[in-house]
């Protein structure tokens, strides 16, 4: 186990070095855990979840009110006939 001393400003703020940040796969906006169990301190990275990850990327237009199912087959869907169309233009 490796330790590491830091040092707290005064806003209760310190620097995750970086060997911890990586261990947790945390990066700038990542959201941590601290639990606190008999003295002993753990951190751990928030998990990604349908919630955490909410309004990180954009909506897909015309995706509002479809099901999941629906919108990955009209993607598939579009991108079949892209590439249908792409290998013709290569053919020609």
């Amino acid at each position: 186990m490796r330790a590491f001393v830091v040092t707290m400003d005064s806003r209760g703020r310190v620097t995750v070095p970086a060997e911890v940040r990586a261990a947790l796969g945390a990066g700038p906006g990542r959201r941590l855990i601290f639990s606190i169990r008999d003295g002993e301190i753990d951190v751990s990275a928030e998990p990604f979840t349908a919630a955490t990850l909410a309004g990180s990327v954009r909506a897909l237009p015309g995706a509002r009110g479809k099901d999941l199912d629906t919108i990955i087959q009209e993607v598939k869907e579009e991108r079949a006939n892209q590439l249908a169309e792409k290998m013709k233009r290569n053919l020609a």
